[in-house]
């Protein structure tokens, strides 16, 4: 068992190429994420289930259309908007 803790917001400031495949799995109280990294290539199945339903995911703008495609469909509910 892990150690669990609410998470309000999350700021990816690494320069890696992949999130876990249940990263944020169960974080109700998760309402922002910041995706800085251009190089994002692979998100897991269940990655963003569970988040709160009026999050918003924040993306580099150069990468928005790439991310949106690459972030849709990995369990976050249809009203969390990618920006």
């Amino acid at each position: 068992m892990g150690v669990r803790f609410r998470l309000k917001y999350y700021i990816n400031n690494t320069k890696g190429e992949e999130r876990d495949l249940h990263a944020f799995n169960g974080c109700s109280s998760l309402k922002s994420i910041t995706i800085k990294s251009k190089k994002l290539s692979k998100v897991g199945a269940g990655a963003f289930k569970g988040i709160n339903k009026k999050a918003t995911i924040n993306v580099p703008k150069a990468k928005k259309k790439a991310y949106t495609k690459l972030l849709k469909g990995k369990g976050q509910a249809k009203t969390v908007k990618i920006k």
